[in-house]
């Protein structure tokens, strides 16, 4: 008698030639060889050496669970594919006691093999039962998506979740993926395996990332940051864990700005994508793209905030100068879910800004490269054009200069001269905190070198010099860098009807007690002073006294939202502008406009530095709940052009009115003039600098 297995082989041998059929092989000795699952088959093996041969079919991957029963000690059994390839085997002791395994297989025809060694022989009950994995596509024998190629054929969806089974002679699924943007995909991988392993490949067949997969109480979730393209997700055995697996690929796309594809095309600077400033740039940093550069040109010296918001720790960021090269700042900028901020200052011309990956953190991130112009009086690009005694800047006496130091410009000179002897007085100004000023003759002699404190307030040197040539220096000190203005006033003329305060401005004789004490409490935005404060107030001018004014009363700052407005972005108040709109002081002229030069009416003046005060006393108040929340008006007398006075700005005048902080045009005190009307003069109803400042000081001392 032949064996059943070497009937197996010899038929196996013969399919290179023929077609396979069931009568091809003769299996009426192997224990009627196809076994029914969930069927007990009794056999015999009879003497020694002889073995019995069961024939099995599984319609899906999945478990094969094998129970023995029998007296004889030990058996051989073994597993063969349809082409008599040994899938498993070992030895299966019985000897009265019952011995089970499960073995995972792939789809399709199967040889089971029972042989009896060591001259024992007998009897054995057996019993297959089978759980099916489900798989989602469907593989038989040794696989059929186990490369790339094959990955053709398993596209995945995005969401949606997917069975997959690794076996015996199946250890490796490869499906295919496409992501039409950069972004996190996450895997979600529940199964009993312990440890499975898992890679990504990109398009081109390299590995963009790769892992154990240790899945702890049976289910793993894993983000992996990815750019745009096709890519390859393969699920393979770790040492010798099989199984099922169930997984799910999910995706939040990084909404990059600029979408980048497989391994990033904005890697080096000379490939810098081109970006503009006070826009949201949406962009990630992925497993197979490390590195963003960014650049971008500014036509004046500034202020530039980087705004860096993201889920992810950390990244490193980097500013660099015109050519790429040279490092001009650098440092680790930790997000955590919050905003990360730099505030520093540049002269005009063009830079790179480079983000890319600190440690082992990946992700989406938005950044914003927010820009103030300083409108400096003299235009310097990348190093600066005034750094030296030689390249001075001319300068004249009463005139007021706007000057910037930059992190690439931290000297500024500047060049004037007396035709006589005459008291100079010398007045900084700067929201930034200190500066080094220097005063020199034109042999070099220093007559004036101090630390100039600023931050917000006013630096003043008073000098009696004779007739000549003289340098005023402004450097950099620990690091500041900052806008600042400054003038240089003659001797006073006392009888005129406007007066020179000690911090530079220019205001009527009647508002200089109050100007200056406003400037000593901080409610004067730096821009402004050193500036004529008897000239007419616009929208963005008066955005930044509001928000001093609040500030100021409620002792907070005030962070910044988005920005609703297209018409502010070169405005030296944008941030004071976003601020005001933020908690509603103020509001656009439309939905995506705000007319910051526009000038404002006195009736407008006296509605937001009302908002201002509501805000700071009911938390709660929004310009929407404004009628929640009435103000006692009681003890204002009516003016007499009460009806020009808008509805909605009547409650803010007569609450200003009964609390002395604002009053009528007249001598009298009864004209309110509310609005702008040209027929009683130009400048009829418009509120100026000065008036704006002293109702901002009166509403933070009489409220």
């Amino acid at each position: 008698m032949k064996k059943a297995l070497s009937l197996v082989f010899a038929v196996i041998a013969l399919v290179t030639v023929c077609t396979f059929c069931a009568s091809a092989l003769d299996l009426s000795e192997a224990a009627n060889a196809m076994i029914t699952f969930g069927k007990p088959v009794t056999a015999d093996i009879l003497k020694v050496d002889e073995e019995n041969t069961h024939l099995f079919e599984l319609s899906d991957s999945g478990n094969l669970n094998i129970t023995l029963n029998s007296a004889v000690p030990y058996f051989t059994i073994t597993i063969f594919d349809a082409q008599g390839n040994k899938i498993w085997g070992e030895d299966a002791k019985c000897g009265g006691k019952t011995y089970t395994k499960s073995v995972p297989l792939s789809a399709g025809s199967y040889y089971f093999d029972v042989l009896c060694y060591n001259k024992k022989y007998g009897s054995y009950n057996l019993l297959l039962t089978f759980d099916a994995s489900g798989e989602s596509f469907k593989e038989s024998q040794g696989g059929s998506n186990n490369t790339i190629v094959d990955a053709d054929n398993n596209v995945l969806s995005l969401g949606k979740q997917y069975v997959g089974f690794l076996a015996l002679n199946d250890y490796d699924d490869y499906y295919k993926l496409q992501l039409g943007d950069a972004g996190v995909v996450t895997l979600d991988i529940e199964s009993a395996v312990a440890i499975l392993k898992a890679d990504f490949y990109d398009g081109n067949g390299s590995k963009a990332w790769g892992s154990d997969v240790k899945i702890e109480n049976g289910r793993k979730t894993i983000d992996v940051a990815l750019t745009a393209g096709t890519y390859y997700f393969h699920v393979y055995r770790s040492n010798n864990n099989y199984g099922a697996y169930t997984f799910t690929l999910n995706f939040a796309p990084a909404n990059e700005t600029i979408v980048e594809a497989q391994n990033g095309s904005n890697n080096k600077a000379a490939v810098a994508s081109t970006i503009g400033v006070n826009k949201d740039i949406g962009g990630v940093i992925a497993y197979n793209d490390l590195d963003d550069y960014y650049t971008f040109s500014v036509e004046d010296a500034g202020t530039l905030e980087v705004q860096l918001t993201s889920d992810v720790e950390s990244f490193k960021v980097e500013f660099l100068d015109s050519d790429g090269k040279d490092k001009m700042w650098a440092e680790d900028a930790t997000c955590a879910g919050y905003t990360y901020y730099k505030t520093f200052d540049v002269t005009a011309g063009k830079y790179y800004f480079h983000l890319y990956k600190n440690k082992d953190f990946y992700g989406s991130y938005n950044l914003n490269l927010r820009f103030i112009p300083s409108g400096e009086s003299f235009k310097e690009v990348q190093g600066g054009s005034n750094n030296t005694v030689e390249k001075a800047s001319d300068i004249q006496v009463n005139k007021l200069y706007t000057g910037n130091i930059g992190i690439n410009d931290t000297t500024d000179y500047y060049c004037f001269s007396l035709a006589s002897m005459d008291r100079i007085d010398f007045t900084l100004n700067s929201e930034a905190t200190c500066f080094t000023v220097r005063i020199l003759d034109g042999k070099g002699n220093r007559l004036v070198n101090e630390e100039a404190y600023c931050k917000g307030k006013t630096y003043s040197k008073t000098l009696q010099l004779s007739a000549g040539i003289f340098y005023i220096q402004i450097a950099r000190l620990n690091e500041v860098t900052g806008t600042y203005t400054f003038t240089l006033s003659g001797k006073q003329n006392n009888t005129s009807n406007v007066r020179t305060t000690n911090f530079g401005s220019v205001v009527s004789t009647w508002a200089v007690g109050e100007a200056e004490e406003a400037n000593k409490l901080g409610l004067i935005p730096a821009v402004l002073l050193g500036t004529d404060l008897t000239e007419k107030v616009n929208r963005a001018e008066f955005a930044a006294i509001a928000v001093k004014l609040y500030e100021h009363i409620s002792n907070s700052k005030i962070y910044m939202g988005a920005n609703p407005f297209n018409d502010i972005s070169s405005n030296k108040f944008m941030n004071e502008i976003i601020k005001a709109s933020t908690i509603g002081i103020t509001s656009g002229t439309s939905d995506t406009t705000f007319s910051p030069n526009a000038l404002i009416t006195r009736e407008q003046m006296a509605t937001m530095l009302c908002r201002a005060y509501k805000k700071k006393a009911f938390p709660e108040w929004t310009v929407d709940t404004d009628a929640k929340f009435p103000l006692q008006t009681a003890g204002a007398s009516k003016f007499s052009d009460d009806s020009q006075i808008s509805g909605y700005a009547k409650e803010a005048v007569y609450f200003m009115a009964s609390k002395g902080i604002i009053n009528g045009v007249d001598d009298a005190g009864v004209i309110f003039a509310p609005k702008n009307d040209a027929s009683k003069g130009a400048s009829y109803g418009l509120a100026t600098r000065e008036q704006a400042i002293i109702i901002a000081l009166r509403c933070a001392k009489n409220l």
